[in-house]
């Protein structure tokens, strides 16, 4: 079931597969940020990253996200950080990682399962994970979509 609602036929799935990687080659260091920044008024936009990540870390794409250049950018610089529990109404669940949110300005409102709202960016650096953060920690990365 969940091979035919990917459309990925019978390919079988490996952790490491370089047939991926192969026809993405092309497209591996064009700038995507002009069509992040439109994105990110009309969708909500989730950007992540594993705490031990030594290859995309924390940092440096927090100083990026900091750049971007969009309607919610004052909203997102003053945003503060805020735990993320594994169980978010209990804050003495797992703390999973970390969160900072802000919404769009000017984008149109999304409806969704919880009402309408802004599109929102999030960005989430998960605890304990490096690069691969949904085989580091798989209930953390569940939990965060």
């Amino acid at each position: 079931q969940v091979a035919e609602a990917l459309h990925v036929g019978s390919t079988n799935y490996t952790i490491y597969n370089q047939s991926v990687e192969t026809k993405l080659i092309g497209d591996w260091v064009v700038g995507v940020v002009p069509w992040l920044e439109v994105l990110m008024e009309h969708y909500h936009v989730l950007i992540y990253s594993g705490q031990n990540d030594i290859i995309l870390g924390p940092s440096g794409t927090q100083r990026a996200m900091d750049k971007l250049q969009w309607s919610g950018a004052r909203e997102y610089a003053s945003a503060p950080t805020l735990p993320m529990f594994m169980k978010p109404t209990d804050e003495t669940s797992d703390l999973a990682g970390y969160v900072r949110q802000a919404k769009s300005m000017k984008g149109p409102r999304i409806r969704g399962p919880a009402g309408s709202s802004s599109p929102t960016l999030s960005y989430v650096v998960l605890r304990g994970c490096g690069h691969m953060v949904p085989q580091d920690q798989p209930l953390r990365a569940y939990e965060m979509l």
